[in-house]
């Protein structure tokens, strides 16, 4: 059941969306008993399924670290346009995370994927609201983190990309160094990220982005994706001779 409630929610979700920078549907469905008679490997009948766009080029996780400033910041800006269009029809992702971003085979398209644990702004089912403490603690906003549901907003999510671009940027996470998932929620709460150092090179500036995005507060986030868009193309370019593995 819970995972039908999730399922449904994610399809549900990504019924009302259209845009390229996400993940689309192409068809959904039952398993009939005769698709499930020829299935290799075995499906079970009257199982739901949905078909979804496919990208060949994989996730970002293996990415993270190791991309230009030019790139990453080509990803976030498309990552933003498709939250803005999530947050203007009332959904808030609450997964972000490498993982959950594909990538075409030239890297020049990104889309965001799963919407599995999608938020439904002002209009959280009874189910919803009864989900508890989930999503992926390394990227989890601290409203998440003890399941406070009803601060949940457009804010959440660029918690999320915060720590999405850290790692992008770094190559983990902000709390990597926490061994215990009840460790790293705690740190979300209660705990100021470690100085940012990034893997690559960076304009100024990053570092105060990435603040604003992890603020402990909804109040202290950007309130709107294209906020945070504005801010992140003012940051400009990489000065020509700049250096990988400097602090922001």
């Amino acid at each position: 059941p819970a995972f039908l409630t999730a399922f449904r929610a994610e399809v549900r979700a990504y019924a009302g969306l259209a845009h390229p920078n996400i993940v689309g549907i192409v068809d959904r469905g039952i398993v009939t008993e005769d698709e499930a008679a020829g299935s290799t490997p075995d499906l079970a009948a009257g199982s739901p399924f949905v078909v979804m766009e496919y990208l060949s080029g994989g996730s970002l996780k293996p990415f993270c670290g190791q991309l230009p400033w030019r790139e990453v910041r080509a990803i976030l800006l498309s990552l933003l346009d498709g939250l803005a269009h999530a947050h203007a029809r009332g959904l808030v992702h609450c997964d972000l995370k490498p993982e959950n971003v594909l990538l075409d085979h030239t890297r020049t398209t990104v889309k965001l994927t799963d919407f599995g644990l999608v938020h439904a702004v002002d209009r959280a089912t009874p189910g919803e609201r009864d989900k508890g403490v989930a999503g992926t603690p390394h990227y989890m906003a601290p409203e998440q983190t003890d399941g406070r549901w009803r601060d949940y907003g457009p804010w959440t999510d660029m918690y999320g990309l915060g720590g999405l671009a850290w790692a992008l940027l770094s190559g983990r996470p902000p709390f990597s160094g926490l061994r215990t998932p009840f460790a790293i929620l705690r740190a979300h709460r209660e705990v100021a990220p470690p100085p940012f150092v990034s893997a690559v090179a960076v304009p100024p500036g990053v570092d105060r982005w990435l603040e604003r995005l992890l603020g402990k507060r909804p109040s202290e986030r950007f309130q709107r994706a294209s906020e945070a868009a504005a801010v992140l193309l003012a940051l400009g370019s990489v000065a020509c001779g700049g250096s990988a593995d400097v602090s922001a």
